[in-house]
């Protein structure tokens, strides 16, 4: 191989380093392209956050042309779920859209009576009766006109009722009668309103009935006398029979063994009840409160806590087969559930994907689901920290309807920030939940 002159060696270095030079130069020195227009910043809508105030005045419909898609993903996306109801699955569908109110059959929501639980709508829809606090700390009845808002306490100057909790009203389809729980005990042992929400509320009560212009009282059992405990009464559509629940053995668990007990309702001069049957819905000790009854008056809609069992089940209880049917969506907690009215469809008080809190025993927002079950889709999102009536723990201890089925008032307990509330909410509701009537209640 020839050798390299020495002129042309001093030269080969300069040449190499020109060569890598090149690439370099068109990285570092882009041909002149044109700079994108630059875009102002544009402001986002303020999004008012927390609870509203209850605003007949105010519906909120959903987004134009969306008023049949099935739902939303997440709050932070309008795009529709494109899942569909099949025969052979169920479908769990979460509508909210975000800055919406939630579901898209709820129109508005706010809070009603703040410190209120345990509401009762008169089959007129004139008059919504409830539990407040009164005199002396201890809760009475109070009647709120649902046209005016006017309340007045119904139980304050009765003297048989002084110094007692009077509790879970429960009008009679006349309009004339009211049935309550009254608890007897000394102000220092009443429950807190998270213990109201459970069992302790019928420790050391009875059932009593009053004329709804609250001068005359009646007591209708005596279990108190004896150590025992009644949970809130139900009376028929057709007011001629009385549903409730006794405990009869307080050492059967935590919260004991309890039966369901139906009669024939007497009104007359003096109120009573005859021919009462003790029922017993389950073979296994457990808890049952009466939610009411099923609306052609033939079965009981119970929630049922089994003895050492941590959460509760709803259930429809047929009173001529006595059958027992469970109405299973997956939660731990089901409890308060009924049908809608005028509708077919079922609403009930579930904790189906909510964590366990600590400040509450549990939490529990509003879900309806289809006779069958194969639809089940949830109403309110008070314990969703991105809803925007997000309120912290929340329970749901009462549900009480408006017969026509458009409004429902939810007593809730909520706890945020080591505070803990309660009050009714009210949610106006579009046709749409009620769905096409049905023979099966």
């Amino acid at each position: 191989m020839p050798r390299l002159t020495t002129p042309f060696r001093r030269l080969l270095p300069l040449l190499v380093f020109a060569l890598l030079a090149l690439p370099l130069r068109a990285i570092q020195d882009p041909p002149d392209q044109p700079k994108p227009t630059e875009k102002p910043p544009t402001e986002e809508p303020e999004r008012v956050l927390g609870p509203q105030p209850y605003d007949p005045d105010r519906p909120v419909e959903p987004p134009a042309g969306e008023e049949d898609v099935w739902g939303y993903e997440a709050i932070e996306t309008s795009e529709p779920d494109e899942a569909a109801e099949t025969a052979s699955s169920v479908e769990i569908v979460r509508a909210r859209p975000k800055g919406e109110l939630g579901h898209r059959w709820v129109r508005s929501i706010g809070r009603w009576e703040p410190g209120a639980a345990r509401a009762a709508w008169s089959a007129q829809g004139d008059r919504i009766a409830f539990d407040a606090p009164g005199d002396l700390g201890f809760r009475a009845i109070y009647v709120r006109d649902a046209e005016t808002g006017q309340r007045r306490c119904l139980t304050c100057d009765l003297w048989q009722l002084r110094k007692k909790n009077v509790l879970a009203p429960e009008w009679h389809p006349s309009g004339d009668w009211i049935a309550v729980i009254v608890q007897d005990l000394p102000r220092r042992l009443l429950p807190s309103p998270a213990r109201m929400a459970s069992f302790h509320r019928a420790l050391h009560a009875d059932l009593w009935i009053l004329t709804a212009d609250g001068r005359n009282a009646w007591q209708l059992t005596r279990s108190a006398e004896q150590g025992g405990a009644v949970h809130e009464a139900k009376i028929s559509y057709e007011g001629d029979r009385i549903a409730w629940t006794e405990r009869t053995d307080s050492r059967a668990g935590t919260e004991g063994a309890w039966v369901v007990r139906v009669a024939q309702l007497e009104l007359r001069k003096v109120p009573s009840f005859k021919n009462d049957r003790t029922l017993r819905p389950t073979t296994w000790p457990s808890r049952v409160v009466v939610e009411g009854f099923t609306q052609n008056d033939r079965g009981l809609w119970l929630t049922l806590t089994a003895r050492d069992r941590v959460g509760s089940l709803a259930a429809r209880y047929d009173l001529d087969t006595l059958r027992l049917d469970l109405l299973d969506t997956g939660g731990t907690w089901d409890l308060e559930a009924r049908a809608v009215p005028r509708g077919e469809r079922i609403v009930l008080a579930s904790d189906r994907g909510l964590d366990r809190g600590r400040a509450l025993p549990r939490s529990a927002d509003l879900w309806f689901i289809t006779p069958l079950g194969l639809r089940q889709e949830r109403l309110t999102f008070f314990n969703d920290p991105s809803s925007d009536h997000y309120l912290g723990e929340t329970l749901i201890s009462d549900i009480a309807w408006a017969p026509d089925g458009r409004a429902v008032l939810l007593s809730l307990v909520s706890s945020n920030g080591g505070t803990t509330e309660e009050a009714l909410w009210r949610v106006d509701l579009s046709a749409g939940l009620q769905g096409e009537t049905s023979t099966i209640r």
